[in-house]
């Protein structure tokens, strides 16, 4: 496997040079392709959030996407297998909410990927990706914010911005 072998450069980054040049010393074949369409660098969080909403938004316009079999799609909002979203919430498109997740009380999008089983309660969340199993009771607005896996977080106070490692428990007091 290259990757287990790659060395850090002086960035502290895996390079894609040195796993290309790694790969051709070991005998790998090389090819390419041409690529139709658009392409956008996702090297920070920003990059990540701005392509999310480029591709969140082409969905709203395309009638053929489907997450999975059990995706329901209703007007640029989709939904996933078992997932519970309560009738005291509001739902901005375009929106992804994966598979058996809990939506209570909250205002969620636009702009806003939640991933599987993952519980929002008295939440306010645009502009963001959150990802599998976290949760998030929150009184103040989240917004361009990625929030990773099995990530806890509950508060009191004003808007927020977040970039958090996997299971991480945040408790923000006034």
């Amino acid at each position: 496997n290259i990757i287990s072998i790659l060395k850090p450069s002086k960035r502290g980054e895996l390079e894609i040079t040195d796993a290309l040049q790694l790969a051709l010393e070991q005998g790998f074949l090389i090819d390419y392709d041409n690529v139709s369409g658009w392409w956008k660098d996702t090297g920070t969080p920003n990059d990540i959030l701005s392509a999310t909403k480029l591709i969140l938004d082409t969905m709203i316009h395309d009638d053929k996407i489907f997450l999975s079999k059990y995706t329901e799609k209703s007007e640029g909002i989709y939904v996933g297998n078992n997932t519970v979203i309560e009738s005291d919430c509001i739902l901005q498109k375009p929106i992804i909410i994966g598979d058996n997740c809990k939506i209570k009380n909250s205002k969620l999008g636009p702009h806003l990927c939640i991933g599987n089983s993952s519980e929002i309660e008295n939440s306010n969340i645009k502009n963001s990706i959150i990802m599998e199993n976290c949760k998030i009771e929150l009184k103040q607005p989240i917004s361009n914010s990625i929030i990773s896996n099995e990530t806890v977080i509950y508060s009191s106070k004003d808007e927020n911005h977040f970039i958090v490692g996997e299971k991480s428990k945040i408790k923000l007091s006034g």
